[in-house]
């Protein structure tokens, strides 16, 4: 196995980790908020939590969605900046 394959094998599996790793989160955030909708709450900052969970676990299943799709991409560019 050569030096491009296996990086691209390591990239895809850090996508695919930091898509299975976002999962919890977001469940976390939309059961966040399904409890402040439920409980009517007014008071401010109940969300926050339910707010940066579920922003933080997007933004890593939108990352690592990107890591998957990019990886030749990312791969070609990685080796040939290590070769010049």
């Amino acid at each position: 196995m050569n030096t491009k394959k296996l990086a691209n094998v390591l990239v895809r599996i850090l996508g695919l980790s930091m898509c299975v790793g976002s999962v919890p989160g977001i469940i976390t955030g939309i059961l966040c908020f399904m409890q402040y909708w439920w409980s009517k709450s007014n008071t401010v900052g109940s969300t926050t939590f339910g707010d940066f969970y579920l922003s933080s676990s997007l933004a890593s299943l939108v990352l690592g969605v990107l890591l998957l799709a990019k990886s030749r991409w990312i791969v070609t560019r990685l080796i040939a900046k290590d070769e010049e």
